[in-house]
């Protein structure tokens, strides 16, 4: 699969989730290394997620960076970091994450792109949910309100 395109047509990717729990997802970044395990080009990635159902790339970039031929000192220094600020990754009960590759074949055989260092970052906001206990005594204290009134316009 040697182009952007075919990695996404024939699902050549890696997946990872993130599930709030009790709460909602508010993300601003996802970050990784990445580098290739040989000189042989292009390779590279596309990011999809389920926030739009896998509709869209969210980023796409080449990978440049080979630490066995020197094009990068450390293969932990070659970073991506992806925005995912817009409103559509905020509040979210849980995401799904697609990373797909794509590297060329030479004389039979893939030369793979390489990620690590994988982090998702944002903030986890808890949601308030009453307990049945505060719902039913919160009816029984508006009914009492409503009680006193009844009785007191009498």
């Amino acid at each position: 699969i040697d182009t952007a395109e075919k990695a996404v047509n024939q699902g050549a990717y890696f997946a990872f989730s993130a599930t709030a729990g009790s709460g909602l997802l508010h993300l601003s970044t996802l970050g990784f290394t990445a580098y290739k395990g040989g000189d042989a080009g292009p390779r590279g990635w596309v990011l999809r997620t389920s926030a739009d159902s896998f509709g869209s790339n969210v980023d796409t970039e080449e990978v440049n960076c080979n630490p066995v031929s020197g094009t990068c000192p450390d293969p932990n220094t070659y970073e991506f970091n992806v925005p995912l600020s817009d409103p559509i990754y905020q509040g979210l009960a849980s995401i799904d994450i697609r990373l797909y590759a794509y590297s060329p074949n030479v004389s039979g055989a893939t030369y793979p792109v390489t990620f690590g260092n994988i982090l998702l970052d944002g903030r986890l906001k808890a949601t308030a949910v009453a307990e049945p206990v505060s719902l039913v005594l919160m009816a029984a204290g508006l009914l009492m309100l409503g009680f006193l009134r009844l009785k007191n316009s009498a």
